[in-house]
């Protein structure tokens, strides 16, 4: 078998949510952070890998990297993957379940959450735009305000609520009122649909890679 650069490339992006995995589903890829729910990401991918799990996705990517991508021959046992380009090979030993402290649900329990108050797009130019500026204006917090389908995606620092702040006009659906971390925003360079569902979560679902993501929202004092 060998993998895609859509599913190396979801790996990666996997790996800075939470750098153990365990695979239970086909063609799915589930990550969420250690022990708490702030942010949990559903990928589908092409492979139907068996169940295994993986301690360091890190250390398997790095692994990885030392082929040439796309042409390695990838061989799954109960303890090891095998990974295999010509002469060179590499045996990586697969982690026992129980040492993977956080897993997630079923997918289709993901699928099935709809309750969503407004929903907006956002551009991958956007994005970068809000992270970039979260950087300068040493900003914590990202705030979604809607009414009626008219609002804007704003910057705080939650310790300095008066200090510097950014603000971005957006135009959607519905009306909301939600905050994220900016820490949280462990999101693939895409362009996105945002679902908002007051208080709660923010889904954000990838308009070019197999993903979505759903970000607890934060409480502000």
């Amino acid at each position: 078998m060998k993998l895609s650069k859509m599913t190396t490339t979801l790996l990666q992006n996997l790996a800075t949510i939470n750098n153990s995995i365990h695979i239970d589903e086909l063609y799915k890829l589930k990550s969420k952070t250690p022990n708490t729910s702030n942010i949990i990401a559903v990928a589908t991918i092409e492979e139907e890998l068996p169940e295994l799990s993986i301690y360091s996705l890190d250390e398997l990517l790095g692994s990885m990297s030392l082929f040439e991508q796309g042409n390695i021959e990838y061989t799954f046992t109960e303890q090891y993957i095998k990974m295999v380009e010509g002469k060179m090979k590499i045996n990586y030993r697969l982690s026992d379940p129980e040492h993977i402290l956080t897993k997630c649900k079923e997918s289709a329990k993901y699928e099935a959450f709809d309750d969503f108050d407004a929903s907006f797009n956002i551009t991958v130019e956007q994005l970068t735009s809000i992270q970039k500026a979260a950087r300068v204006l040493k900003a914590d917090v990202v705030c979604f305000n809607m009414e009626d389908g008219k609002g804007k995606i704003s910057l705080i620092n939650s310790q300095l609520p008066l200090d510097n702040s950014f603000e971005l006009d957006i135009t959607g659906e519905g009306t909301c009122e939600a905050s994220v971390f900016v820490d949280n925003l462990m999101l693939i360079n895409s362009n996105y649909l945002c679902n908002i569902a007051s208080g709660k979560v923010c889904k954000f679902t990838s308009l070019d890679f197999p993903i979505y993501y759903f970000l607890a929202c934060s409480i502000l004092n």
